[in-house]
């Protein structure tokens, strides 16, 4: 079986990737080998992992491993689905195993191109008109805060209180009106979090950056919707190809997977020490209710493996 670890392979291009959505937002820029290719962008950046691989390097290995229409890809470790998107954009099957519950959640909405644009359109007319309708017609004084149990997941200052305040009514709102497309909805937002709606950088490790004492959320989370909604009017013909995520531990596959039902693996598995995978994505795990408590915390880092147990209060 062929396998690929993409942290420590040796990669060239050997063909030009065709240029797909929006020409001044997709603009090839070519920027480094180990960072994504501009024109990749649609479906990948839904929602990205900050150390994800780039999507060219499956694209290139699916093709020097011959993998086509009736294989099977493999990625145990594959946190926010890069393997899995770019396997299904090439009508390549593909299945994925992820620990971490915020990053299985948005692969597996990657993964589904089933809905309309129209319709998610539709859906955030009535979900803004909703939300911004609460926000005037609240009390200003009274912001809304998550419970103690979840406050005390965060970094400190990981988002500022009328953020905060307008993030949990729209999340709430897209709860009660989005129906079977609220998981769109609700990584739209997701994405929006870290950096734009809440005050955390990356590089590559997280920390907080300036404090926003506001943010336009709902703004920000309809702009991010329109992108989502570009890209699957382009790749919704394609949404047949299987793909599905797995949650579970990519160390006992054997229960997670049928006998003899993969053609190849393309991963990059954990890093060899302690890094914490759930700080990454602490502050979506905690608004969408992945993480609701200490315990909640503790059992995900146990997933995770043995590098987690000694850190699992962190």
């Amino acid at each position: 079986m062929p396998y690929l670890d993409t942290g420590s392979a040796a990669h060239t291009v050997r063909e030009q990737p065709v240029l797909t959505g929006l020409a001044s937002e997709y603009a090839d820029t070519r920027p480094s080998r180990n960072q994504m290719f501009a024109e990749d962008r649609p479906i990948h950046d839904w929602y990205r992992f900050v150390l994800s691989f780039p999507p060219h390097i499956v694209r290139e290995y699916l093709a020097r491993f011959g993998l086509e229409q009736g294989h099977v890809v493999l990625d145990p470790f594959c946190g926010t689905g890069t393997t899995m998107v770019e396997a299904k954009k090439l009508g390549v099957a593909s299945v994925g195993i992820e620990a971490v519950p915020l990053s299985a959640f948005a692969a597996t909405t990657k993964l589904d191109w089933t809905p309309t644009a129209q319709a998610l359109m539709t859906d955030a007319q009535r979900i803004a008109s909703a939300s911004c309708a609460q926000l005037e017609a609240g009390n200003r004084e009274t912001l809304r805060t998550l419970p103690p149990t979840q406050t005390k997941l965060l970094l400190k200052n990981s988002i500022s209180a009328k953020p905060l305040h307008r993030a949990l009514i729209l999340r709430d709102a897209i709860r009660a009106l989005a129906g079977d497309r609220a998981d769109h909805h609700l990584l739209a937002l997701a994405r929006q979090l870290p950096t734009e709606i809440g005050n955390l950088r990356f590089g590559p490790e997280i920390g907080v950056g300036a404090i926003k004492e506001d943010a336009p959320v709902i703004d920000l989370w309809e702009k991010q919707l329109r992108r989502m909604c570009s890209d699957l009017d382009q790749w919704r013909p394609y949404a047949d190809t299987p793909a599905k995520i797995v949650r579970g531990d990519a160390r006992l596959p054997d229960q997670l997977l049928a006998p003899a039902s993969i053609d190849a693996v393309i991963t990059s598995p954990p890093y060899p020490n302690e890094k914490d995978y759930t700080r990454t994505v602490r502050l979506e795990s905690v608004l969408l209710g992945f993480l609701t408590d200490r315990e909640s915390l503790q059992r995900t880092k146990r997933d995770l493996g043995p590098v987690h147990i000694a850190s699992s209060m962190s």
